[in-house]
């Protein structure tokens, strides 16, 4: 394990957009980088855009694969052909719209997971301590 001293660390240090793309695929890898990436006001921004730009791809890439299942799918039994044909036009709106609204909805769940953490800490009453003034392993292993 590295050793994240102070003065591997330095307070109000910024890490670069490139740094943060390349940290992205490293950060299970390089624990001292994660350390530097974690405590950065929006470390959380190039994975939710990474995510964001993959998701719409593939949404992209797959609804014409849903579309045709969809058209050449026999209908349910007990169902009247004439009501799922009509129904599909339907179906496949929402699921277009649930597949492009896959970003924001992560983006949503981020800030609820953000609201119910600084919730969680004020009260348990977890003092803020200033990001990088205190070496890492101070910060979780306290002596």
């Amino acid at each position: 394990m590295s050793n994240l001293g102070a003065a591997s660390i330095r307070p109000g240090s910024e890490v670069a957009a490139g740094n943060s793309v390349s940290g992205l695929f490293s950060f299970l890898i390089d624990p001292s980088r994660a350390a530097r990436q974690v405590f950065q006001k929006w470390f959380w921004v190039t994975p939710w855009i990474l995510f964001a730009v993959v998701s719409l791809i593939s949404a992209f890439l797959i609804m014409p694969v849903f579309q045709h299942m969809l058209e050449v799918a026999p209908p349910p039994p007990g169902q009247d052909p004439g009501a799922y044909e009509a129904s599909k036009p339907v179906i496949l709106k929402f699921t277009t719209m649930i597949s492009y609204l896959a970003p924001l909805t992560t983006l949503l769940l981020f800030c609820i997971q953000a609201g119910l953490m600084t919730v969680m800490t004020s009260v348990l009453s977890i003092p803020e301590v200033p990001p990088l003034a205190v070496p890492f392993a101070t910060r979780v292993f306290p002596s």
